[in-house]
């Protein structure tokens, strides 16, 4: 029995089990206040469980997702005009997948799932020129909730994932493989010691891929050589965590927060160092955040924000780290809790989010953008 399947049973926790449990406990407060936030104009479709990506022009592609049903639509938002379009469908209606900028501007898109019952093989690419989507080679394996990082080569590392469920416990997998953009194939590169969905994964500056966490095996983090084809298992974890954030902060080091695993209800922040192979504890969130979402500022502290936790209280607020400190600081801007939601970083340093679950309906098509520039003068006056 897997780890995933243990800790499910005690805490009644499944995928779907998350996506449908949860919408009777979100914030109905819309109300935006502090300065920090801004309601923007409203996504074209309803979504949670999509993929955001900032394109090579400032742009940023939304794909997929599920409302009523699992889409394959995909809408473009322009900072500069605040306006979004809706651009040509996808060929595959898919959730939960991974989508990619590669080096020559187009969109890798992989996996995910139809139902959260089975992954896909599928993979496709958007050309923001000419607005169109192609089939390209399919991966060997099928899976969703997986991981996908444009290496230092250009070449794509698709990591593990789920390739479908049992008695509504996914079954996760540790196949890694490699795209070629240069040739549109696939090749199988060195598998995962240990099989895992749901994790993280963050390329460090000397090219290497480090991924953290995940149903499957929550405490044993491992790191991926380009160069060799090779994991290495790193120091374990004492703190499991799934439904967590793991940003590559400016010195090097990778901040791990939020998410749930053992203990249950964990506030403790932790920092993973890869060159010393080592972890330290860095302070504590004020509140328990599993899917939330985590975004490094101009000035190189962390905004994290959404998520729920598993109290009947909110979380519309957000926290900000403080490298330097090592301080969490509470942002009191009052924002509707949301989770499943989508985040990308603009040029500008400010940070967009699309979708999520808030409350009925099912998910929102609402569209915030988190002013970085304001809260940083803030805390500086």
């Amino acid at each position: 029995m897997s780890l995933y399947q243990q800790t499910s049973k005690q805490r009644r926790i499944s995928v779907k089990f998350l996506v449908h449990s949860f919408t009777n406990r979100m914030n109905n407060d819309s109300l935006l206040s502090g300065g920090y936030w801004r309601e923007l104009q409203h996504m074209h479709s309803h979504r949670c469980l999509h993929t955001s990506l900032t394109l090579s022009d400032g742009k940023v592609l939304v794909t997929g997702g599920v409302n009523d049903g699992v889409l394959r639509s995909a809408e473009l938002y322009d900072p500069s005009t605040g306006n979004w379009t809706i651009v040509r469908d996808m060929n595959i209606r898919r959730l939960k997948h991974t989508s990619s900028l590669l080096p020559n501007g187009k969109v890798l898109v992989t996996g995910g799932s139809l139902d959260l019952n089975s992954g896909l093989v599928y993979a496709e690419l958007y050309d923001p020129l000419t607005n169109n989507w192609t089939m390209t080679d399919s991966m060997h394996y099928a899976r969703f909730s997986h991981t996908a990082s444009v290496l230092s080569n250009g070449k794509v590392l698709v990591v593990g994932g789920f390739i479908n469920t049992t008695n509504e416990l996914p079954i996760e997998i540790g196949n890694c493989e490699l795209y070629d953009p240069s040739t549109g194939k696939w090749s199988i590169t060195s598998s995962i010691h240990f099989p895992r969905g749901e994790h993280t994964a963050t390329l460090l500056p000397n090219g290497k891929v480090v991924i953290i966490g995940g149903w499957g095996n929550l405490g044993s983090p491992e790191q991926y050589d380009p160069v060799t084809e090779t994991w290495q298992q790193c120091l374990t974890v004492e703190v499991d965590r799934n439904g967590h954030t793991a940003t590559l902060l400016n010195n090097g080091q990778i901040l791990v927060v939020g998410g749930v695993g053992a203990p249950f209800d964990n506030l403790e922040a932790d920092l993973y160092n890869p060159l010393s192979d080592t972890w330290s504890q860095t302070g504590y969130i004020h509140n328990e955040r599993v899917y939330g979402t985590a975004a490094l500022l101009p000035n190189g502290e962390v905004l994290f924000t959404y998520g729920y936790g598993f109290e009947p209280n909110t979380y519309a607020n957000s926290e900000l780290y403080d490298p330097i400190t090592g301080i969490w600081t509470i942002v009191n801007d009052t924002i509707p809790n949301t989770f499943y939601n989508a985040a990308s970083v603009l040029k500008d340093g400010n940070v967009l989010f699309t979708g999520g679950i808030e409350d009925n309906p099912f998910s929102t098509r609402t569209t915030r953008l988190y002013n970085s520039s304001r809260i940083i003068n803030r805390l500086k006056s």
